[in-house]
């Protein structure tokens, strides 16, 4: 069997194939383009050399890609423009098909967090499945181009792989900055008892304590279709404390359950934190993560056995029956006038639904990139030994 060096090349770099196999230019067309699209993309802190030699390698194999395709008959389509709106395609063997301008792939999906939150349970702040829309509904761009002038216009402006927010976060980040796509900006003049007033990044914005057992207590009653259709870990085991006014523990999903009730309630346009905004609040007041240490909440079974330390495995329903409590006593630190856990094993719950550990700044696993080593939305934290809370937030309008 004798096999062409050209094949052999490309096959040994089929891994990489994704950065030159794509609708970009015209590499896949019989009129290649001498413009080369490549979809590799780096930080701006990856030495200049080093990206050149990367992509001087992929447009080689970019090169022997169209050649190789060039050379045979199949898998070529004949693209047959009918008009503005339709194009028919066809191949040698008789198979064809046709393209609609505009049409989508599939059915635009409304119930964004899927089981775990109805569409009407999701507040105003969650600016998610307002971009879906607009993308799905008006948007009639480039979208594979946008893509990838997305990715590079994230890595050019100091973005890193270590924090990747997502691939829809970096699109409606370059729609922003593109002046395609308009956020809704919401604020509002009304000053809520129990918030403090705070500057942060050029913004003026009131920010509340956590949201105590006893909050998330009221909230439930007041929502009992909610609380008994809820996802995700039991909320009593992990908020069983004697005294209610404890910061609450919940998943990300009741978070916004919770903000989407007390907006109706105030008016106010309410939301938490973002991860640059919790930082900035924060300031230098955080301490070294001290990794490897255990657990200093306390499990306690159905019967009152305490374990010193996350207890041994036993089956699911069991361990959802434990109770987790806070240390005692339990510290706090202030910064701008709030108060925040000074432990490592308590959570907050941040507007990029991830989780940011209070004392040491941390992702959900420890590490320094919180935005991308998320834990599960649906979680407490319990089975890691934590619990996570949130506070509200909001913007002051600008006079």
């Amino acid at each position: 069997v004798s096999v062409k060096i050209l094949d052999l090349i490309l096959l040994k770099n089929r891994n990489g194939s994704s950065s030159i196999y794509h609708l970009l230019g015209n590499s896949l067309t019989d009129i290649p383009s001498p413009s080369e699209y490549i979809k590799l993309y780096a930080p701006n802190t990856v030495p200049t050399e080093n990206v050149e030699r990367d992509l001087n390698s992929d447009k080689y194999l970019q090169l022997l890609l169209t050649k190789r395709i060039g050379e045979g008959n199949a898998g070529w389509v004949n693209v047959l423009p009918y008009n503005e709106n339709l194009i028919f395609l066809s191949d040698a063997r008789g198979n064809y098909d046709f393209v609609i301008k505009n049409q989508r792939g599939k059915v635009f999906n409304h119930q964004l967090f899927g089981n775990n939150l109805k569409r009407a349970d999701i507040p105003s702040f969650i600016e998610d499945y307002r971009f879906e829309r607009w993308y799905y509904f008006e948007y009639e761009g480039n979208r594979e181009l946008d893509g990838h002038n997305s990715e590079k216009h994230y890595y050019l402006n100091g973005g890193t792989v270590s924090n990747y927010p997502g691939i829809q976060t970096i699109l409606r980040e370059y729609y922003q900055y593109k002046g395609v796509y308009h956020p809704e900006h919401r604020s509002s003049n009304v000053r809520l008892d129990g918030f403090k007033q705070v500057s942060i990044n050029e913004k003026e914005m009131m920010v509340s304590e956590l949201i105590t057992i006893g909050d998330l207590i009221n909230f439930l009653k007041e929502n009992a279709e909610y609380s008994k259709n809820r996802q995700g870990d039991s909320l009593a085991p992990i908020n069983s404390e004697s005294d209610i006014t404890l910061p609450a523990s919940c998943t990300f999903f009741d978070v916004l359950a919770y903000i989407n009730w007390l907006e109706k309630q105030t008016g106010v346009p309410l939301r938490i934190l973002s991860y640059s905004e919790y930082k900035s609040l924060r300031g230098e007041n955080w301490s070294e993560p001290k990794r490897g240490q255990d657990s200093d909440m306390t499990f306690i079974s159905t019967s009152g056995e305490k374990y010193d330390s996350h207890p041994p495995y036993m089956a699911q329903n069991d361990f959802d029956n434990l109770h987790l409590r806070f240390p005692k006593p339990l510290h706090n630190i202030e910064e701008n006038g709030l108060r925040f856990i000074d432990s490592n094993f308590f959570c907050e719950w941040l507007l990029e639904g991830v989780q940011i550990r209070s004392a040491s700044l941390t992702s959900f696993y420890m590490d320094d990139y919180v935005l991308r080593a998320s834990g599960p939305q649906d979680s407490t934290g319990k089975y890691k030994g934590m619990k996570t809370g949130f506070r509200l937030c909001y913007e002051l309008k600008k006079h």
